[in-house]
This record gives C-alpha cells, sequence and structure tokens, in this order.
C-alpha cells in the first residue's frame, strides 16, 4: 500500500475497532511512519493507539520510569534508529569499547 494511501486510512475514526497500544521511539523524524502505521493497522482492522515520542527520545525514555513510554502502558515498542546516525555513533566510539561489542557478541550468540 502506497503511503497516501495510509496516510488517509490513517485519518479514519478507527475506536470502533479492537485496540492495539505501543510506542514509537526514535533517533529521527518519525511522523510519517506514524502516519503510516496507524493506517496500516486499520486497514488491518485494529485501532492503534500510538503514543510517538519527541525526536531522539529513545535513551531518555527507556532510562526514565517515570516517562511517556512507561506511562503509556504499551503492549510493546517500535524502535525507528536511524542507519546514518547509527553508522556516525559506531565510529564515533573509541576503540577500546569496540571490543566490548566483540566479547558480547561472543556471548550472546550461542544462546540464540
Amino acid at each position: 500500500m502506497k503511503f497516501i494511501e495510509l496516510k488517509k486510512l490513517s485519518r479514519q475514526d478507527a475506536s470502533s475497532l479492537p485496540e492495539v497500544r505501543y510506542v514509537l521511539l526514535g533517533d529521527c523524524a518519525t511522523q510519517h511512519l506514524a502516519q503510516a502505521l496507524r493506517g496500516q493497522a486499520i486497514a488491518c482492522g485494529l485501532h492503534l493507539d500510538l503514543l510517538d515520542t519527541d525526536y531522539d527520545q529513545i535513551r531518555a525514555q527507556i532510562t526514565d520510569p517515570g516517562s511517556e513510554l512507561y506511562a503509556h502502558n504499551a503492549e510493546g515498542v517500535i524502535l525507528a534508529m536511524c542507519t546514518e546516525r547509527l553508522y556516525s555513533d559506531y565510529h564515533n566510539t573509541p576503540l577500546s569499547v569496540w571490543c566490548l561489542f566483540s566479547a558480547l557478541n561472543t556471548y550472546i550468540r550461542p544462546c540464540l
């Protein structure tokens, strides 16, 4: 489905549909994604109660027990992380910390 169609659907009244509650956290602008998710939910017969948090609030929302993330009492969380930012953060990480990534990967991988 095209974005323009999802955007139109997202404006429909979905209050009579079964509700699902989610939080959208992103380190980039997420307004268009939120519209598309709401539209897709309606297309699937669901009313998406989506809390779209402010820009670049992932860490703040997760680490604060009093944040909107926890107050929303959501069934799940959607993380929208910008690849350009991940790339930049990765390359700005000191080499001494990279070793921790490797050690963590070695520890986690056998558990999967």
